[in-house]
């Protein structure tokens, strides 16, 4: 071969080595991309999907009217209601809910968790939300309510496509897709604004989303804002308070300084902001395994006086070091005093999975889903959940108490509606009597209201393939309890095996819209 020959063949050589090379670096960008992208969908996306609550009849407040010491409503907003009425297209309803809810807060600052709750209702990640808010503002543009909610949403969407990881942890395809989202959030809030220019809680969402954005200018622009529409307000000073600590690039020393600027004499609550320096201080020892050190640091927050975030970081302490009995103490008085809050329901689910108790785990971990689907730690505490009650489910009916072993499974069904082993031991735990057949129809005729020997008749019927005698069972009894949405998906079991699929979806829809997993879940399949 000639030297020319020679170099042309090491210089096509060369070529095909840095076209392999490139063409490798492509597909591993692509493979990453892709990695990316099924990561942030799993972290957006329901690992399950549980029923909406029925919907609310009047205004979705819950509790007892009043006030507590420091002033504040003792009434709040029910976050799970406000979410039924959007699955369930109730624009209007939900309209005139949020504008009570911020007229209450215009007339007296002390009602500010009101609208940030009903915003709150919606800062969730599932790409499910997004349409049917879209939907509402298309309905209501002139109201300042779905541009709040919208907002509220696409900034959840924004930190769960980040993650939860510190930033040398986090790929440039996750900040990415967060960086498109942002801009998003930010416009729909700020049109909430443009309708309702003292809406507060439309800030706070702000601060947020400026915080991820790294807009220090505009940051601080939009607390001066909310500082002048409500001096006095606490919970857009909790979102500075959160923003200034080391994690975020902030200090203990400007945290605290922040704090000593807030107007205590004005608003008692405001007493609370220098516990949060002790509660980051908290929640990175237990990170580093320093309980002592945890619990010193939320020691001194707990001194400023009951606040339900302080209460949560000490049951956590407190769960770690096995105190378990002074944890529940804790959970349930945060609870009382942040009712609905899925991070203190989801930390009370741990502590009840801690004590071996998956009925009260289960109703736990069902509220918080309620509220937000797609919570990181729900996750988490999913699969041990249904494993322990269907295991306490078990011991029930070994135990012969059959009724408690079947609302255990109930609860197990509502999690885990389409699972093999919640449905079989369901089967056997109703057809294990001695009863037989006449003797169950006896049972279900002395007792026309009760739902259990109606299902126990309904499974010994079916065994027998006789759906048209459970159809019949299942209409009498729904003409006197027509409000009972497990009764429907009973009956759509029985339509199904007939054949009969128009009643089928009929009574699986009204399952559903009664607040049944099963019936929703069997409704997508």
């Amino acid at each position: 071969m000639t030297t020319r020959g020679r170099s042309v063949f090491r210089v096509v050589g060369v070529v095909a080595i840095v076209g392999l090379s490139v063409a490798i670096a492509v597909k591993w960008r692509l493979d990453a991309a892709k990695a990316d992208q099924a990561l942030m969908l799993s972290r957006l996306k329901p690992f399950v999907e549980v029923a909406a609550v029925p919907e609310p009849t009047g205004l979705p407040l819950l509790g007892v009217e009043g006030f507590d010491a420091d002033g504040y409503p003792t009434q709040w907003v029910d976050m799970a209601g406000l979410r039924s009425l959007l699955k369930h297209r109730r624009f209007a309803a939900l309209d005139a809910a949020f504008t009570h809810f911020q007229d209450a807060f215009e007339q007296n600052p002390r009602f500010e968790r009101w609208p940030a709750d009903a915003a709150e209702a919606f800062g969730s990640a599932e790409p499910s939300l997004r349409p049917l808010l879209q939907d509402w503002v298309e309905h209501s543009p002139d109201s300042f309510a779905p541009w709040l909610a919208l907002g509220t949403h696409l900034e959840a969407v924004a930190h769960g496509q980040r993650g939860a990881k510190v930033v040398r942890e986090t790929s440039d395809g996750e900040f990415d897709e967060m960086r498109q989202t942002l801009p998003v959030a930010l416009d729909a809030l700020e049109h909430a604004l443009k309708l309702r220019p003292k809406l507060v809680a439309a800030r706070s969402e702000e601060l947020w989303v400026l915080v991820l954005m790294s807009d220090a200018f505009r940051f601080h622009e939009t607390v001066r804002l909310a500082d002048q529409s409500c001096p006095s307000c606490f919970l857009h000073r909790v979102v500075v308070m959160q923003s200034l600590r080391p994690r975020w690039g902030g200090t203990y020393e400007a945290m605290r300084a922040y704090a000593k600027t807030a107007p205590v004499a004005d608003n008692p609550r405001l007493r609370f902001l220098t516990g949060y320096v002790e509660l980051d201080r908290a929640e990175l020892a237990v990170h580093d395994k320093r309980l002592p050190d945890a619990m010193e640091e939320v020691e001194k927050a707990c001194a400023l006086g009951e606040h339900w975030a302080f209460l949560r970081q000490r049951a956590h302490v407190e769960r770690r070091g096995k105190a378990f009995d002074e944890a529940r103490k804790d959970l349930d008085r945060a609870l009382e005093l942040r009712p609905g809050n899925p991070d203190v329901l989801i930390e009370r689910a741990e502590l009840h999975l801690d004590l071996k108790d998956g009925e009260s785990a289960g109703k736990d971990l069902l509220a918080a889903l309620r509220v937000n689907p797609s919570h990181f730690r729900g996750e988490q505490v999913y699969g041990p959940t249904v494993q322990t009650l269907i295991h306490d489910a078990w011991v029930f009916r070994n135990a012969g108490q059959r009724d408690e072993a079947l609302r255990v499974l109930d609860v197990a069904s509502e999690l885990a509606p389409l699972d093999g082993e919640v449905i079989g031991r369901r089967v056997i735990v109703l057809t294990g009597g001695d009863a037989g057949i006449e003797g169950l129809r006896a049972q279900a005729d002395a007792t026309p209201d009760d739902f259990r020997s109606h299902q126990a008749l309904d499974y010994a019927l079916a065994k027998e393939n006789r759906f048209e005698e459970v159809v019949e069972m299942w209409t009498v009894f729904l003409a006197h309890h027509p409000d009972e949405g497990r009764a429907y998906s009973e009956r759509a079991g029985a339509f199904h095996h007939l054949g009969r699929q128009r009643e089928t979806i009929a009574d699986l829809e009204k399952a559903c819209e009664l607040g049944i997993t099963e019936g929703c879940a069997r409704l997508k399949r």
